[in-house]
């Protein structure tokens, strides 16, 4: 019994022991990693002796060596390595040490590391090289000194991303020039089909775009929803990209998997400049998506009035999406007022209805834009166009409580005893949502109080209060 406490007393004793001097150790390491935090190296260095461990790893699994590559102290490096630091291990992100001083731009260290047999094609927990990070940050040297010891030049990080890729998206035209110059797959794409030329189109790097372009890059290559290099500098609206990639023959008209054309995204995203540069340069602005949206109707619909105004030089006003609806009705739908007066004054029909029935007065005074309705009503023939379903413009205001658009319409001459599929009035329609101010407009302007709907009910059995039945009957009376 006394023989096993006294073991086991000896285990506890080693164990806080172990746990002191490891405590001991991290606490000599932390000094170290503040001074080089600093950028005081020469401390760093002078710290270094107390350490015991030289390949000791913290929490995030670091170590000394991947500390002093980091933040660049090429003497703590040489100091490590000379004790023993081992240049493959990797944090618990799975960075090495090389990782680091390639990532951060620091070549001598990269050049130390390399002589000491660290291996160039060892991946961080995202698949990333010290290459590629190299390329992500545009330290062309290190690209050069890793690809002379035989890293992969084509290595994906992620499984996706080139070098090339992220040098082009990131605008580091040295670092695409040097991979490209050294056999560099010009065609690798994202697991969205996005190459190099196309990323470089999006984030607007024009030098790089070129570059690519005198390589090779294929022009018209597209992504998995159908957008090639054009469109997406139309759709950021690179206009200097845009009138490159056309002198260069890119396909002005193509269009994605869903319709969408260049012209289109400019036009969606505002981008003016963008769209004057596809407009002069031959853009057909009717072409229209698988949705049967063109240019006009997003820039009329968007409020882009400027846009709207240039396309109108080119395209057709009055032009129809596959429902049927115009222009000037996705304005009037939305009170976009300087679009919609705009589309008027060049000629938009405005008693155009779309396949549903819908006009751009009816949409106008069902979102309760007052001013358009009263440009609209200068402007149709007809005040009382009827939808599919029977409902004429007094009848939508009539539900939805507009009183002072359902006294426009009653003053341009709307027919206020006009009946629906369901055979209900504007005056059945107010009463039945309670909207007293509009049923006493329709009675004093003359409605027909006896009309009774399809299944028999007249105004009085619809009215939501008792306030809006005695109005009907004290209208009978009279």
């Amino acid at each position: 019994m006394k023989s096993s406490i006294i073991t086991f007393l000896s285990a506890v004793f080693l164990l806080c022991s172990a746990s002191w001097l490891n405590g001991q150790e991290r606490y000599r390491i932390d000094n170290i990693v503040r001074a080089l935090k600093a950028k005081d190296c020469m401390t760093a260095v002078e710290l270094l002796p107390e350490v015991k461990d030289i390949n000791f790893r913290d929490a995030y699994g670091g170590t000394l060596l991947m500390h002093a590559s980091l933040n660049g102290c090429n003497e703590l490096v040489k100091a490590l390595l000379e004790r023993g630091a081992k240049t493959d291990l990797r944090s618990n992100d799975g960075f090495t040490a090389l990782h680091m001083a390639s990532r951060n731009g620091y070549p001598e260290i990269v050049k130390v590391l390399l002589a000491k047999g660290a291996d160039v094609n060892i991946l961080t927990n995202k698949k990333a090289t010290a290459l590629y990070l190299a390329a992500q940050n545009g330290h062309t040297d290190i690209i050069k000194l890793l690809y002379e010891k035989g890293s992969n030049i084509d290595a994906l990080a992620e499984g996706e991303f080139s070098p090339l890729f992220i040098a082009s998206q990131n605008g580091h035209f040295d670092a695409v020039r040097f991979l490209a110059e050294n056999s560099a797959d010009l065609e690798f794409s994202t697991s969205r089909g996005a190459t190099a030329l196309f990323i470089a189109s999006t984030s607007g790097n024009l030098e790089i775009v070129e570059y690519l372009l005198q390589k090779g890059a294929n022009i018209e290559a597209k992504t998995s929803r159908g957008a090639t290099p054009l469109f997406t500098a139309s759709q950021e609206g690179q206009s200097r990209i845009v009138k490159l990639l056309l002198e260069k023959g890119a396909d002005i008209n193509m269009k994605t998997n869903d319709g969408m054309t260049p012209l289109a995204a400019a036009t969606r995203r505002d981008h003016l400049e963008t769209v004057k540069e596809l407009l002069a340069r031959g853009a057909d602005p009717d072409i229209r998506s698988e949705q049967g949206f063109a240019p006009i109707h997003m820039a009329a619909e968007l409020g882009y009035a400027e846009i709207v105004r240039l396309l109108l030089r080119k395209g057709t006003i009055d032009l129809r999406a596959n429902n049927g609806a115009t222009a000037l009705m996705y304005a009037a739908k939305e009170g976009k007022v300087e679009t919609a007066g705009l589309l008027l004054d060049n000629g938009a029909d405005a008693n155009i209805q779309s396949s549903d029935g819908y006009s751009a007065l009816y949409v106008a005074v069902q979102n309760g834009h007052t001013e358009i309705v009263n440009m609209l009503l200068k402007k149709v023939k007809n005040p009382d166009m009827m939808t599919s379903d029977g409902f004429t413009p007094l009848m939508i205001a009539s539900q939805k409580g507009s009183a002072e658009i359902a006294a426009m319409l009653v003053d341009r001459g709307a027919n206020i005893n006009l009946q629906n599929n369901e055979g209900a009035t504007a005056l059945m329609i107010a009463s039945a949502y309670g909207f007293s101010h509009i049923v006493k407009l329709l009675l004093d302007n003359g409605a027909d109080i006896s009309r009774k709907t399809n299944d028999g009910k007249a105004a009085v059995d619809l009215a939501l209060n008792d306030d809006i039945k005695n109005m009907i009957l004290n209208a009978k009376k009279d």
